[in-house]
């Protein structure tokens, strides 16, 4: 018995070799032959299908794995930044202090002035809030400008020495 999918196979066979072929060599062999290419043929496909199925796994598990620990990352970076404390420093009536901060800039203060700044101070920005007087010597710094915030002005500058 000849199942629907054989019989279109030898149809398809059959009509594409012309009668004199037909003549001359053995059909059931060459269809044989054909039939084995045909299956050759469809199963390489499906091994390509499979390696690429993995392939798009593993892809997106690296991407997975890469994003959260980014996220994670900054997540920790943050939560330092957020646990960073203020460093104030101020002078007694009656004397001048001298400080350096973390990034090498000398400061003068004088008397009853303060300085506060972060614990990240360098790091992140140079950022110092001044009430009073200050002379400053400040480390040349072109990617960190240093801030200095007072009462009434801002001054950003990447090295210098200002009163």
């Amino acid at each position: 018995m000849i199942d629907n999918k054989d019989y279109n196979e030898k149809e398809i066979w059959f009509s594409s070799v012309s009668k004199e072929s037909l003549a001359k060599y053995d059909k059931d062999a060459a269809y044989a032959a054909f039939k084995k290419r045909v299956a050759e043929a469809g199963a390489q496909p499906k091994a390509k299908t499979f390696r690429l199925g993995w392939i798009k796994y593993a892809a997106a598990v690296l991407l997975m794995v890469v994003t959260v620990g980014y996220l994670s990352y900054k997540g920790g970076q943050n939560e330092i930044q957020s646990s960073f404390g203020d460093i104030v420093i101020a002078t007694p009536q009656g004397s001048r202090t001298q400080l350096s901060l973390p990034d090498g800039s000398k400061v003068w203060l004088n008397a009853g002035s303060s300085i506060s700044y972060s614990q990240g101070f360098g790091y992140i920005d140079r950022l110092v809030n001044l009430v009073g007087e200050g002379y400053f010597e400040v480390a040349h710094n072109e990617k960190l400008p240093l801030s200095v915030v007072s009462e009434n002005v801002c001054v950003k500058v990447l090295g210098t020495k200002f009163n």
